[in-house]
């Protein structure tokens, strides 16, 4: 009922939004099969006369209620229904850059020089192309004040404001080179995991099975997946037949010889759970809060994992406009000894995410503070890999010891690479060009052999199952399995002999 009120609303509302009496404005919705989500009514209005995609990037869910409005997640933004606001003000964006912690202390007007412009709300400075952009591209409605002084993260130079993140891409087409961050992307990750992924549902095995023709794999063995985080746990063949639903939770893993699953729960009691292969004898091992992406170690005795924790940071306070100590979310590495129950933490970063055995169970690879990581299972050492950067996340070890595959962002999506242990041979097995409808392709997992990997993907519209060679040829959908991906880099699938 709430939704419905909200839809007339919206439709009542368009006529009194100055500035949005165009020709789109009066198109009652419109479908994005590049994410499978519709925006309509003034939120669509919004979209169309301030930027469209090149501002917000496409929707990520339906409309919602959160915090007693309306709003819709696109990749870089959140509109907001505020009916309460006076025309035209009752669309409204996200404070994104304060609520992902982004803040930085004031600095002094000097620092502004001759070319910038110095913000005494915030106490920062824009200039240069950022201050281009900012001007000409919608100012303080769309972006805010800076809340941050230009500085490098992740290779590039960036620049973040209450409502946004301007990243500098040199190499871009010229009306390009500015490009905005997938902050809403960013804070889904984080909201999606606990409560389970927006739109995340149990399904019955019949309508995961799907409709389409498989096409055989070539690999043998069996696969487990998630249809969304905290949603259905399945398994099926490699050829994509024989779906069964076997239990719920968020990031299945397949033990080594297929007879266990691992897999997270964040409530019912929160912890590191293990169920045989079939669903039955489901049993926590470890409670723990907040867990994700448990993975087995080689010889099957141990589970790796991370979970989240509120850690503190120095930054720029909101509520007291003041810099100090402030809470951060951050993850840490644990290691569980199943037979003992004993854990030991890892020495990793503030913020170490998606880790991964190296197939003698010696090594871990993660995603760290500033790229890729590298850390001895002992917990002894870690390093940076050489060329990574915090484009790179989910590493995910080959069988072969010998690459590692990830996700990579491009710009305005996400495609799977390969890449040598010591940074060395760097390849992206999927790309698809950027600012043209890019899919996304994400959560890669080798085949027991090394020789193929599977992988989701978004290329058809809704997300499905894919698989291709180890090189990135012959990439063919595997399963019509109705899977969503939320973004907060979740395992969806395991596979194993």
């Amino acid at each position: 009922m709430k939704l419905l009120v909200f839809r007339l609303l919206l439709l009542c509302a368009i006529a009194s939004l100055s500035g949005l009496q165009s020709a789109s404005a009066a198109e009652v919705s419109r479908s994005f099969p590049e994410t499978g989500y519709q925006v309509g009514g003034v939120f669509l209005a919004f979209f169309d006369s301030h930027g469209g995609l090149d501002i917000f990037g496409y929707p990520r869910t339906t409309e919602t209620s959160q915090d007693g409005h309306m709003v819709q997640y696109f990749q870089r933004a959140r509109l907001e229904w505020w009916p309460e606001n006076p025309a035209p003000y009752q669309v409204q964006l996200g404070l994104l850059g304060q609520e992902l912690g982004k803040g930085e202390p004031r600095v002094d007007a000097a620092a502004a020089g001759a070319d910038g412009r110095y913000f005494p709300e915030t106490g920062h400075t824009l200039r240069g192309a950022f201050r281009d952009f900012w001007e000409q591209r919608g100012g303080l409605d769309i972006f805010g004040y800076p809340i941050s002084e230009e500085h490098q993260e992740g290779g590039l130079t960036v620049q973040y404001f209450q409502r946004a993140r301007m990243e500098w891409h040199p190499d871009n087409p010229a009306n390009y080179r500015v490009q905005l961050g997938l902050l809403g992307d960013e804070l889904l990750s984080r909201q999606a995991i606990a409560g389970g992924g927006f739109g995340a549902t149990a399904k019955p095995a019949s309508a995961i099975q799907g409709t389409a023709e498989k096409v055989l794999s070539g690999g043998a063995g069996k696969i487990v997946f998630q249809e969304a985080i905290g949603g259905g746990i399945y398994t099926m063949n490699a050829d994509g037949s024989n779906v069964q639903r076997i239990g719920q939770g968020m990031d299945p893993a397949l033990s080594p010889d297929g007879t266990r699953v691992a897999y997270a729960q964040w409530d019912n009691p929160a912890g590191i759970y293990v169920m045989n292969a079939d669903g039955s004898g489901a049993t926590q091992v470890l409670a723990v809060e907040k867990p994700q992406g448990p993975m087995w170690s080689p010889d099957g005795t141990k589970i790796l994992f991370y979970s989240k924790y509120i850690g503190t940071k120095w930054g720029f306070n909101p509520a007291t406009r003041r810099p100090g100590w402030i809470p951060d979310d951050q993850w840490k590495l644990t290691v569980l000894d199943v037979d003992t129950g004993q854990v030991q933490d890892l020495p990793c970063m503030l913020y170490s995410q998606s880790p991964s055995w190296s197939p003698d169970g010696q090594t871990v690879v993660y995603k760290g503070d500033r790229g890729l990581y590298i850390t001895a299972a002992n917990a002894t050492s870690q390093q940076l890999i050489s060329g990574t950067d915090t484009r790179f996340v989910s590493p995910v070890w080959s069988p072969t010891g010998d690459r590692i595959a990830f996700m990579w962002r491009q710009h305005d999506h996400w495609e799977i690479g390969v890449i040598n242990p010591d940074g060395s041979g760097f390849q992206l097995l999927t790309n698809f060009a950027p600012f043209t409808h890019a899919a996304n392709n994400v959560a890669p997992a080798w085949s027991p052999d090394g020789k193929e990997i599977a992988f989701l993907s978004d290329r058809e519209g809704p997300w499905r199952i894919y698989v291709m060679c180890a090189d990135g040829s012959n990439q063919r959908k595997l399963s019509d399995a109705d899977v969503n991906y939320n973004y907060a880099f979740e395992r969806m699938l395991s596979w194993v002999k």
